[in-house]
């Protein structure tokens, strides 16, 4: 945090190297989103001859809900806070010529990180109300990964792959700050986020075009979230 703290502090400062005003305000933030993790394989070979398919797609969903602190210079913004994704839907399909099977359930697995992130935005005026772009990076720790009983699923997990749980996110997004009462304003804000890809992700995509003659194998990790921001202008 310190670390994203400074970021900020020389954007600011670069900022005004150029002449532009800042203003600095703080507050706290709540988002809820979706979540989906889409994996598709084509072809699908699960014994030659026997079971093979055109292609087979897996696409894991959650709703993640966040509430965070930011620290806003106008044309920079630093948040750290916390998310929970609840019990992720998944939806496997496969497709044989015109026949098509799909099957979904409920997997036993929540989530909790740590997030940080940096956005740098640009403010305009319309009227009453300042519109702005967004654009950055978030990292997110993972905390815990447990069953709904409590059981702790981190733990089966080898050692060395459990940072595999940690996520970097690229984001983007759009906002508006309404003014309630003279430092006070509230922002509505939508973001977009692409996951980088972690090692057991690219270690599955490579399994798949190993062991079932896949000649497509792609994973595409993506959320929107939509929330709202309080803050007050110092």
């Amino acid at each position: 945090m310190k670390r994203m703290l400074i970021i900020v502090l020389f954007v600011a400062l670069a900022v005004s190297a150029f002449g532009l005003d800042i203003d600095l305000s703080a507050g706290v933030s709540a988002t809820v989103g979706g979540f989906s993790q889409t994996t598709r394989f084509e072809p699908y070979v699960i014994i030659p001859g026997l079971w093979e398919y055109d292609s087979r797609t897996e696409i894991l969903a959650a709703t993640p809900f966040g509430v965070a602190a930011y620290f806003d210079a106008t044309y920079a913004l630093a948040a750290f806070g916390f998310r929970a994704n609840g019990d992720p839907h998944r939806t496997i399909t496969t497709v044989d010529g015109a026949t098509i099977d799909t099957n979904e359930t409920v997997l036993d697995r929540r989530s909790g990180f740590l997030t940080f992130s940096l956005l740098g935005r640009y403010p305009f005026a319309v009227g009453p109300v300042t519109l702005f772009p967004l654009l950055g990076i978030e990292y997110d720790l993972n905390l815990y990964v447990k069953a709904a009983d409590g059981t702790d699923l981190k733990a089966a997990i080898p050692e060395e792959e459990r940072a595999w749980l940690n996520q970097f996110w690229f984001k983007s997004g759009v906002g508006a700050d309404i003014l309630v009462y003279q430092g006070l304003y509230v922002r509505p804000l939508v973001v977009l986020g692409f996951k980088i890809l972690d090692p057991g992700e690219k270690n599955r995509l490579q399994e798949g075009i190993d062991n079932f003659d896949a000649t497509v194998a792609r994973t595409t990790d993506f959320v929107i979230e939509a929330g709202v921001q309080a803050g007050w202008r110092f």
